[in-house]
């Protein structure tokens, strides 16, 4: 896979990370740039980053990959390939699972996860994916219910790893101990929960564990500043343009609340939620008297 930063003009994109998302939300699902949307998406909330260095840090982290690439592992597939993203990632770069500060807002942003070396599942997935795609690997994310994981697939061959620790492989039993602390009962893994998610899908739920943090805080109007950067770079997805018209209602901006309810009934809707939608806009049109 090209290596998607390398013509970017990253002083355009630090300087208006917005516009950069709303460019991005304009493109199909297989062209979403992932690493850049993602620290497009940081700094926001870095104003003034040098982005430029750390894409070329990510390049960085690639190299070393490539270079853990022994004989031996290049001739294991994929085994050889998680152990050398393990290594150069982990062991090499120091990045690894913050369990001390879990919920720090950090842990989600891209810049400050590269700054510390830790993060979330999610966050330090798009370092994997990065890393491995640039040697031509297909990994891609997946939304294992509270705990997100990396697919990588190689010549036939399948592994489940796990960013928040280190690249370990993830086999069966362990799918089976995560999804029982979930549903807090003796649970077997179905075929969904190891299914690939899009990339852009991923940087949502990446998103999303700064707005529900905010939310949870009290910090409502920070919550909506998120989900405005959401609506850029996946602007089809109706439970975002949902979320913002019930967050702008809580806050009693029933303009804004009518605009993004209405918007909402211009997109792809099933019977359900369609019903939902006019239910809203009715529920805006009586607190308006």
């Amino acid at each position: 896979m090209p290596n998607e930063t390398l013509s970017l003009d990253w002083n355009a994109i630090a300087t208006a990370p917005l516009e950069a998302l709303a460019g991005y939300g304009r493109l199909p699902d297989d062209g979403f740039p992932l690493t850049a949307a993602a620290l497009a998406l940081a700094a926001i909330e870095v104003p003034g980053a040098h982005l430029a260095w750390y894409a070329d840090h990510l390049d960085q982290v690639a190299g070393t990959v490539a270079s853990c690439l022994t004989d031996d592992r290049l001739e294991s597939g994929a085994l050889g390939a998680s152990e050398a993203l393990s290594e150069a990632i982990a062991g090499h770069h120091g990045y690894r699972g913050d369990d001390a500060t879990y919920d720090d807002l950090q842990n989600a942003n891209l810049i400050r996860v590269i700054d510390r070396r830790r993060g979330l599942p999610v966050a330090l997935a798009v370092v994997f994916l990065h890393a491995g795609r640039l040697q031509g690997w297909r990994l891609r994310g997946i939304a294992f219910p509270g705990h997100f994981l990396v697919r990588l697939d190689i010549a036939g061959e399948r592994l489940i790893l796990d960013p928040f620790h280190g690249g370990q492989r993830r086999g069966p039993r362990h799918l089976e101990e995560l999804l029982g602390r979930m549903s807090g009962e003796p649970a077997t893994p179905q075929r969904e929960h190891t299914r690939p998610i899009s990339d852009r899908a991923l940087l949502i739920r990446l998103a999303n564990n700064a707005k529900i943090r905010h939310f949870q805080a009290g910090r409502q109007a920070e919550a909506l500043e998120v989900l405005d950067a959401m609506r850029l770079f996946a602007p089809a997805e109706p439970v975002l343009w949902r979320e913002t018209a019930l967050m702008n209602l809580t806050l009693g901006r029933l303009n804004a609340a009518s605009d993004a309810a209405s918007h909402l009934l211009t997109l792809r809707l099933t019977p359900e939620e369609r019903a939902s939608a006019r239910r809203m806009l009715d529920d805006i049109a009586r607190h308006r008297h």
